[in-house]
C-alpha cells in the first residue's frame, strides 16, 4: 500500500530527505509543483522511467519532461546548450519555461521519446527543486494522472486514478491548476514555441532583445 505523507512547514526537510532517498533507490514518488501533482523518478534510471510510464499508461513514444535543481545538473543530460538557450535560461529560470536540448546518449529513451531530445527546467516550486537537490538526480516531472484524463488537484483522487501504486506520495492538499510551462525548442538558432503556457512569446522575444 502506498504511503502518503502529508506536508506542513514543519516536516518539509525531513519529508524531502525521505523522498529524495526513495528516488535514488529506484521509486516513484507524488509530489507538487507549481502547477498541479507531478511523478517524480530518477530521470536517469531507465527501470524507474518504465515504472513512471506504468503508472500513466503512457506510449513509449511520448517524451517525460524532467526537472533540475542547477545547471550543473543540467549539463548531465544535455549535449548542448546554445547562446539562446543560455539566455532564456538567465531570464525565466528558475520558472514555468522548458527548453527543449539535445540529450545526451546516457538519457534513457523513455525520457526522449525515442526523438534524441530532453525538455527540461528549473521549475518555480522550491520544494521540486529541493526533491531534485534530495535526490541528486534530475527527476521525471510529466502530470500525476493517467494517460489521456485530467490530473486530479487532490492526491486521493491521483491514486484512485493511476493504473498502479507509486511507493510514497506527499500531500499538501487540494491544488488548483494552473498555466502549464511554455515549451520552446531553439536548436536551430530560432525560438519556436512548441506549446503555450504561462511565458508568453512577446516576453520572450523581449528577453532575447536586451543588450
Amino acid at each position: 500500500m502506498v504511503k502518503i505523507v502529508h506536508l506542513s512547514g514543519n516536516n518539509t526537510h525531513v519529508v524531502t530527505a525521505q523522498a529524495g532517498q526513495v528516488i535514488k533507490e529506484g521509486g516513484v514518488v507524488v509530489y507538487p509543483t507549481e502547477t498541479l501533482y507531478g511523478l517524480g523518478a530518477d530521470a536517469m534510471d531507465r527501470n524507474a522511467v518504465a515504472d513512471v510510464c506504468k503508472l500513466k499508461g503512457r506510449p513509449e513514444n511520448m517524451p517525460i519532461p524532467v526537472i533540475v535543481s542547477s545547471e550543473e545538473m543540467l549539463d548531465e543530460i544535455t549535449d548542448r546548450i546554445g547562446d539562446i538557450e543560455k539566455r532564456l535560461i538567465s531570464e525565466f529560470w528558475p520558472g514555468p519555461l522548458t527548453i527543449i536540448f539535445n540529450a545526451r546518449g546516457c538519457v534513457p529513451g523513455r525520457i526522449t521519446g525515442g526523438t534524441g531530445s530532453v525538455g527540461t527546467r528549473i521549475p518555480g516550486s522550491d520544494f521540486a527543486i529541493k526533491l531534485a537537490n534530495a535526490a541528486g538526480r534530475p527527476i521525471t516531472a510529466t502530470s500525476a494522472n493517467a494517460g489521456g484524463l485530467e490530473t486530479p488537484g487532490d492526491v486521493d483522487d491521483i491514486l484512485k486514478q493511476l493504473k498502479g501504486e507509486p511507493d510514497l506520495a506527499l500531500d499538501i492538499g487540494p491544488l488548483r491548476a494552473k498555466i502549464a510551462s511554455t515549451v520552446v525548442d531553439a536548436r536551430d538558432g530560432k525560438v519556436k514555441i512548441i506549446r503555450r503556457g504561462a511565458v508568453t512569446l512577446e516576453a520572450i522575444n523581449k528577453a532575447l532583445k536586451k543588450d
